[in-house]
């Protein structure tokens, strides 16, 4: 509930109230109501970023997060294209750039590539379903980006 603060309080709160009430009282509450209120306006200002940034490639998606600061919405991409086979995801990580590349969750079995490994071509790693890479330069992140998208088309 305190995304973005964190406040272990408020987490202890919660657990205390879930473990002696229903979850129909709790929801109920005036702190959880405003809690559950802020978190979905932060979900949907993310969700109209996704909505303008968001790029259907083939069977892939690509968002470049590189220039903002919020907690990316793992599974927007698969709401917003849910026929979307992958994902991948360009972020920055103190001064290095991050790719993140992953299945689909609902549609695991159609993967017939093991991410990790191809990501390992890069100097990345990761599982058969999901994994990561991390660039110093722009240059060689949107290179991968275009080398890995082709791929998975």
């Amino acid at each position: 509930i305190d995304e973005k603060n964190g406040n272990l309080r408020t987490t202890i709160w919660i657990i205390k109230l879930l473990s002696e009430k229903p979850l129909e009282e709790i929801v109920r509450h005036p702190k959880v109501k405003r809690a559950v209120q802020g978190i979905r306006r932060r979900i949907e200002n993310r969700l109209k970023f996704y909505r303008r940034k968001l790029q259907l490639l083939g069977g892939a998606t690509f968002v470049d997060l590189t220039s903002v600061k919020f907690r990316p919405l793992t599974f927007a991409p698969y709401f917003l294209y849910p026929r979307a086979l992958y994902g991948l995801r360009l972020s920055m990580t103190g001064r290095l750039r991050h790719l993140n590349v992953g299945v689909n969750p609902w549609r695991r079995k159609e993967n017939g590539v093991n991410i990790g490994q191809l990501l390992a071509r890069y100097g990345g790693g990761g599982h058969k379903q999901v994994g990561g890479i991390k660039f110093k330069t722009k240059s060689a992140a949107e290179k991968a980006v275009k080398e890995i998208i082709e791929y998975l088309k």
